[in-house]
């Protein structure tokens, strides 16, 4: 059995293309029915790559790979996670509990990290 190649680099561009989309489109995107579990999915997904992705990346580098790509796009994430605030995630049901908190967390930690390596 052949096994499969991923391109883990290409995932998270996409990942944080789509991120990048919802917040851009926000205003209009706020009429969409279950918006709030779509940015909820998001949401979870890249806090599940940043707090495990060390369990299932193949490489280190694949791991530096994803951490470069979430600190270059940080401005996109701050306005994003302000986005998310902003939508009702709290309408979310009790058996979806969201990793808002999480994802603040480390949006957070970027964008201090950021700021204190180029101020």
């Amino acid at each position: 059995m052949k096994s499969e190649v991923y391109h883990w680099s290409d995932l998270w561009r996409s990942l944080l293309s789509f991120v990048r989309f919802l917040t851009s489109y926000a205003t209009s995107l706020r009429s969409i029915s279950q918006l709030d579990i779509l940015l909820d999915d998001v949401i979870n997904l890249i806090a599940l790559a940043l707090h495990t992705g060390d369990a299932f990346l193949p490489s280190p580098g694949d791991y530096d790979d994803l951490f470069y790509k979430v600190v270059e796009t940080g401005d996109v994430l701050i306005k994003f996670r302000d986005v998310c605030k902003l939508c009702s995630l709290s309408s979310l049901p009790p058996t979806r509990p969201s990793s808002l908190a999480l994802f603040s967390f480390f949006v957070c930690l970027f964008d201090r990290t950021f700021y204190s390596l180029t101020g």
